[in-house]
């Protein structure tokens, strides 16, 4: 049993394929949270809160009946933009339906049904409430099965749903047994006392998969407030590599050892939890900074952010913020002062008090995943 989990969300007990729950590939909680708006968004604003109090890894899947007009019952239908279609794709299944949204029946809007294929009360208000940009949710899909065109009765309505059961039930085998074990907290490892004692090492390369790449990367673009980031290397900078891969409006300054940057260069000494390094930063690379900058708007400073993969003692993030932090630059347009708007981490480790260092500046202080 790997570290993450998955929720399975379903309105209705009927709509639950098992008699007695099966065992998955990862840890598994079936939810039946009630019909109706109110209950749906309940349930989304509760999961929500208990994902981000937990800081576990989970996916999350809603599951069960929708109606339809326009496809034949027994049909899988797949809410594109709630989660990707490569669950499918590999077991080709041919009863596959996407569509735009599934949404609840509007009678204000006689056209509903030609834009949207399907409708489904709970799903369309869950995700309307559920947070989707908590950063331990790695998937958050919806897929349900076509159970009727509009039932005029709950027993019509339940006769139409065990008709279902057997191709509901293999929606959820799918869905489960796809990367289950692809998370940053189950790929991750932590070595204590390397490479010297008192030192807890973490290895976070195994956890650099394309897919939690891109989660990290969405997760920056949500919360930082400046696209330039200042990475340290050298993890530092193969994670910035990655997002700027990933993100177009974004834009990288490396903070390398001395003597491994030409030209003019900001000398500095960093302390960490490994000693005391020289490091550096080119100049040339903030003028390019703040000429990447112009592409948005006409700013007064050069708007930077920290982007590190490990918060500890907060050493190395401390000294790039006092070298950097207020330093002049020749550009373009005149001198131009640097700023850091933050400092964002991949993982920390906790208890060695690197977040109360940096806070002291005032500015957000962020960490996308707990180990």
């Amino acid at each position: 049993m790997n570290k993450s989990k998955l929720y399975v969300l379903m309105a209705h007990r009927a709509e639950c394929p098992y008699g007695e729950l099966p065992k998955f590939p990862m840890e598994t909680e079936f939810i039946f949270f009630g019909m109706g708006k109110e209950a749906a968004v309940n349930a989304a604003v509760s999961l929500s809160k208990r994902i981000q109090k937990e800081k576990k890894e989970c996916r999350v899947l809603l599951v069960g009946s929708c109606g339809s007009f326009t496809c034949p019952e027994g049909w899988v239908i797949h809410d594109k933009n709630i989660g990707p279609l490569r669950y499918y794709e590999k077991y080709c299944v041919a009863s596959l339906k996407t569509v735009d949204r599934l949404i609840s029946k509007c009678a204000e809007d006689e056209d509903w049904l030609s834009k949207y294929d399907a409708f489904d009360m709970e799903a369309h208000h869950f995700f309307e409430a559920f947070d989707k940009s908590n950063p331990y949710v790695m998937d958050l899909s919806c897929i349900k099965v076509v159970s009727d065109s509009g039932a005029s009765s709950m027993e019509e309505w339940e006769k139409s749903v065990e008709d279902i059961h057997d191709d509901i039930a293999s929606v959820i085998e799918t869905y489960a047994e796809w990367d289950s074990d692809e998370g940053v907290q189950s790929l991750a490892k932590t070595y204590p006392d390397f490479p010297k004692k008192g030192v807890n090492f973490v290895d976070l390369f195994p956890a650099f998969t394309h897919r939690n790449l891109n989660r990290f990367a969405e997760w920056l673009d949500n919360e930082m407030m400046q696209p330039v980031m200042l990475c340290p290397e050298s993890r530092g900078m193969l994670l910035g590599s990655a997002v700027v891969a990933l993100l177009d409006e974004s834009y990288l300054v490396p903070v390398r050892k001395v003597k491994k940057l030409p030209g003019e260069i900001i000398r500095f000494n960093s302390c960490s939890e490994y000693g005391v390094e020289e490091l550096a930063v080119s100049e040339a690379h903030l003028r390019g900074a703040f000429e990447f900058s112009t592409k948005y708007g006409e700013p007064e400073e050069i708007p930077v952010v920290i982007v590190d993969d490990v918060l500890a003692t907060g050493g190395t993030a401390e000294a790039i913020f006092s070298a950097i932090h207020g330093r002049c630059i020749e550009t373009s347009e005149g001198i131009k002062t640097v700023k850091i708007h933050g400092f964002y981490f991949f993982t920390e480790i906790e208890g060695l008090k690197g977040k109360e260092l940096l806070q002291r500046h005032d500015i957000p202080v962020r960490v996308f995943m707990k180990i």
